[in-house]
């Protein structure tokens, strides 16, 4: 251990494999470096991590070959970086480090930072339950520990926390800063050291407090209701820890001694037996291929009320959706008509115009409303100011999950390669980074308040009255890029995938919503061309091309739902045949 002075700089770090990224939030205005474990360029920092988590627990940069080594091994390191999980922490420069520990940490000198504590949690399958996996800190004197943890369990969304210590080791000194630690198992009969380990449940601050724990402040431990102490005893004595261990009852540790060479001296415990007891975590058997709809499916008991911000094209459909499976549904709109026909449809029209009304309309009280928003960044304008004043609204509202509808910009594209949930958003145009950001201020915002928040990555939209086929019928259809490779969505499959989103608890971060068949853009011209007796548009090259729709036309990728199709929703138009055949025929019923 060395100290670190208050004014030492550092820098927040996250490792984690590429596809769990975009899942994970983070304080409003810190910066994070992203290392990957399975990426060459990051290996020296992800092995001087794990020296550090050696020399924390054993003294030894290397993991040790005793049964009761704590030090995570090198295999259990890679392991535990790439399962959807995150090992986060600090860094701090090389010279602020004794030059005997940077040596350990980093033999090469390659580094010119050495990260110096972390956490890392594993999010179970109780929604918002994290197991914690690790925890150490190298230096004292800035809380390096406890702001590693605050910081773990905001990325991971925590409501809830299950972990692992030891009776005399300091870091429960650490735990107690978030809440008492209420026992599951007062002994760990399959850990390495058995008689001196426990397995806690513990809440977790709201996500304000932790943001100003991770920035070192609201360090003190808040007390929501004193617990007697009802006795005490030293952990380092196993005779004293086998007569606690032996005491009937339930019991939470809720505080400790002073430290003597490296253990504490003291802990102190109230009984439970009167309150009821903690929610074990449940145990979720994980599902067959056969079974994918039963994962993670945790409907609300009875259907909230809907809000959709931006009763547009895809709004208006998923609102008459919502009204079709039974949810009292409001809707926004800045046009008078459209308001007309939302109530005739059983949707309460909400007339509001976000961009210049001072004062935004009041909604009916509600227990806690679910909320889409479908509002697009305007590259012209200042990009956010619609979703900031739509934010600032929902602030003042109770609210369940949010999901806002975005897009597959965020991915770039131009080779015409597979994109899924696993690959890392690299937006390469403007209107691909104005709707990541909107992706990740949605996502902060919900943070902040606890509040679920999904986006929806979604490709171009298509449906009644939105298809190219009355610009094949005026000439005005162009092709800039025949080797265009692309996916849709029909609009009816935006409202399913949204509902299906709001449904499920504990879905979030962001997901493709698609079709299951992307195509080269002539394919799907020419199959339109071929069904209405119209002549093929000519080719026109990349610089005529309007910039409106230049991002589409150099986007080319080919996009898959994998999270969605593995939870069980599909398209019910899963390819362009289906859903222009219901479009057109859609619209021949209109006239």
């Amino acid at each position: 251990m060395f100290t670190l002075s208050a004014d030492t700089p550092l820098r927040a770090f996250c490792i984690s494999s590429r596809f769990v990224r975009p899942s994970l939030v983070w304080p409003e205005g810190l910066d994070v470096d992203f290392y990957d474990p399975t990426g060459a360029g990051d290996a020296a920092f992800c092995l001087a991590m794990n020296r550090g988590n050696c020399i924390a627990y054993d003294g030894s940069d290397q993991p040790a070959a005793a049964a009761a080594a704590l030090g995570m091994p090198l295999w259990v390191f890679l392991d535990c970086c790439t399962l959807p999980s995150a090992m986060v922490g600090f860094a701090a420069p090389r010279e602020a480090l004794p030059e005997e520990l940077a040596r350990r940490l980093d033999p090469d000198g390659s580094l010119a930072w050495l990260g110096v504590s972390e956490y890392m949690g594993l999010p179970s399958l109780e929604p918002g339950t994290v197991v914690g996996v690790s925890l150490f800190s190298l230096g004292r004197g800035v809380h390096l520990g406890t702001r590693s943890k605050a910081l773990g369990l905001f990325a991971l969304r925590a409501r809830r926390q299950v972990g692992v210590a030891q009776y005399a080791n300091p870091s429960v000194r650490l735990h107690l800063a978030f809440g008492d630690l209420e026992l599951l198992a007062p002994r760990a009969p399959v850990h390495s050291r058995p008689e001196e380990t426990f397995v806690y449940t513990a809440p977790v601050p709201d996500p304000g407090r932790l943001a100003a724990m991770v920035g070192g402040r609201a360090l003190e431990r808040k007390e929501r209701a004193p617990r007697a102490v009802t006795h005490a005893f030293d952990p380092r004595r196993k005779e004293e820890v086998d007569g606690f261990v032996a005491r009937a009852g339930r019991f939470a540790i809720v505080g400790t001694g002073l430290v003597e060479d490296g253990e504490l001296t003291q802990l102190e415990v109230a009984a439970l037996e009167s309150e009821a007891a903690p929610e074990a975590p449940a145990v979720v058997v994980s599902p067959s291929a056969a079974e994918p709809r039963e994962m993670a499916r945790r409907a609300p008991a009875s259907k909230p009320p809907l809000l959709i911000v931006g009763c547009g094209y895809s709004g208006e459909a998923l609102a008459e959706a919502a009204v079709r499976d039974g949810r009292p549904v409001w809707g926004t709109t800045r046009d008078t008509t459209k308001a007309l026909r939302l109530a005739a449809r059983g949707i309460e029209p909400v007339l509001v115009d976000l961009e210049r009304d001072a004062t935004l309309p009041a909604l009916p009280d509600a227990a806690a409303w679910d909320v889409v928003i479908s509002l697009a960044p305007e590259p012209t304008k200042t990009p956010h100011a619609l979703l900031e004043r739509a934010l600032s609204w929902l602030g003042e509202r109770r609210v369940r999950k949010v999901v806002y509808l975005s897009a597959t910009s965020v991915f770039g594209g131009g080779g015409g390669d597979w994109v899924d949930d696993a690959t890392v958003a690299a937006p390469n145009t403007t209107r691909g980074q104005l709707r990541l950001q909107a992706e990740q201020r949605v996502a902060a915002w919900g943070a902040e308040r606890a509040i679920e928040t999904l986006s929806l990555r979604l490709p171009g939209i298509y449906g009644p009255n939105r298809t190219t086929l009355p610009r094949l019928r005026d000439g005005s259809c162009r092709i800039y890029n025949e080797a265009l490779w692309s996916n849709r969505i029909f609009v009816d499959d935006i409202a399913a995938a949204t509902l299906f989103g709001l449904a499920h608890e504990g879905l979030t971060g962001a997901v493709i919503a698609c079709d299951s068949a992307p195509s080269p853009i002539t394919e799907v011209v020419a199959f339109t061309c071929a069904q209405h007796g119209l002549a093929q548009p000519p080719l026109a090259p990349m610089q005529d091309c309007p910039p409106s729709v230049r991002d589409f036309w150099q986007g080319s990728k080919r996009c898959k739902a994998s999270t969605l199709n593995m939870l069980g929703w599909t398209p019910a138009f899963p390819s362009y045949r289906e859903g222009l055949l219901e479009a057109w025929r859609h619209e021949v019923e209109e006239r």
